[in-house]
């Protein structure tokens, strides 16, 4: 659509540039084609000779709404190259990648330059659109099979409510999936029926399927669970095997010197001398590992259980700990 009713000279953009290297560009939706005219207006400022943390600025021109987003080069620049080596990386790399780098680096992609053209090309120089499809499509994929599994173990665990709930973030993250590996990689859900529409048609099979799925309310957790799996089965056929998730979800476990069982309910002692119940992830997860996986990634004796009375608050885990220091099971 690029930036014919912006009219960039009443942006102002020389108030922010100090230097030879500064550049910016607009971007969003207005860019990618979904916008209107009383849609926002993104504009990206990168400062060489800045530091710290991007600065909002939000600002009114006219009837309508400008966003500022400023960067020094030296984290801007940083972003677009993690992105860009996360291309064809394990899972551990993409999965941690921030969804606010991949909307950086897109926006980046389709951005239109309205300061030093020749800066804005250069720094951009290192991500495309197809890069940021390829890695946003593996960071859909992982977060929809995760979400998938916590949907599975909630529902057998007599939580059909919470299923629901992550049922539904596995779909939305399915259909993102399968628009990425279709070249449809703008990083926002928000636009996942523009997307749909521009690259298959509102009546297309592709677009009617995503549609039932996000608004299907009246099935229960049981049937929208296998809603969602057969979506995934069919447009994202590639899928996530279970070792990979529970590969992922292991290192929220390595701080763990043991568990122990308090009444009904499980928790994980930490190193730092917290505990945290343990989630029906964290039991899962444990469930996967061989027993000498357990033991090297985990702790020493990480199944262990307390015979400890059944009691709540800051005194149970003093007394806890002193139980535990007392008898040996716990060395710091």
């Amino acid at each position: 659509m690029g930036n014919t009713f912006v009219d960039t000279e009443a942006l102002n953009i020389d108030r922010f540039i100090s230097s030879p290297g500064d550049f910016a560009y607009l971007s969003g939706s207005i860019i990618e084609g979904f916008g209107n005219p009383r849609s926002d207006i993104d504009v990206f400022v990168v400062l060489a000779e800045g530091e710290g943390i991007p600065v909002p600025v939000a600002e009114i021109h006219d009837d309508y709404y400008v966003d500022f987003e400023i960067y020094d080069s030296k984290s801007f620049g940083t972003t677009l190259e993690s992105v860009s080596a996360a291309r064809g990386a394990d899972h551990h790399t993409v999965w941690t990648l921030p969804k606010k780098d991949l909307d950086l680096c897109y926006r980046t992609a389709i951005g239109e330059p309205i300061w030093n053209s020749a800066a804005f090309h250069e720094a951009r120089q290192v991500i495309s659109r197809e890069i940021v499809a390829e890695v946003y499509e593996n960071w859909a994929r992982l977060r929809s099979a995760v979400s998938e599994q916590l949907a599975r173990l909630y529902l057998e665990a007599g939580l059909p409510e919470m299923s629901l709930l992550h049922a539904r973030q596995s779909a939305i993250h399915a259909i993102e999936a399968f628009l990425a590996a279709q070249g449809e990689a703008y990083v926002s859900p928000k636009w996942r029926f523009q997307k749909l529409a521009r690259q298959f048609g509102e009546d297309s099979i592709e677009y009617k399927l995503a549609w039932n799925i996000t608004f299907s309310n009246c099935l229960d957790a049981t049937q929208y669970l296998a809603m969602v799996e057969g979506y995934g089965r069919r447009f994202n056929p590639l899928g996530v095997s279970p070792h990979v998730v529970t590969d992922i979800l292991r290192p929220n476990l390595r701080e763990a010197v043991a568990t122990y069982t308090i009444g009904s309910q499980a928790y994980i002692l930490t190193e730092s001398r917290s505990i945290r119940p343990l989630t029906l992830m964290d039991a899962w997860v444990v469930n996967q590992l061989p027993l000498n996986h357990t033991i090297d990634q985990l702790a020493k004796d990480f199944c262990k259980e307390a015979d400890l009375a059944e009691e709540v608050g800051r005194t149970l885990v003093l007394r806890l700990i002193a139980k535990l220091e007392q008898d040996g099971s716990l060395q710091w």
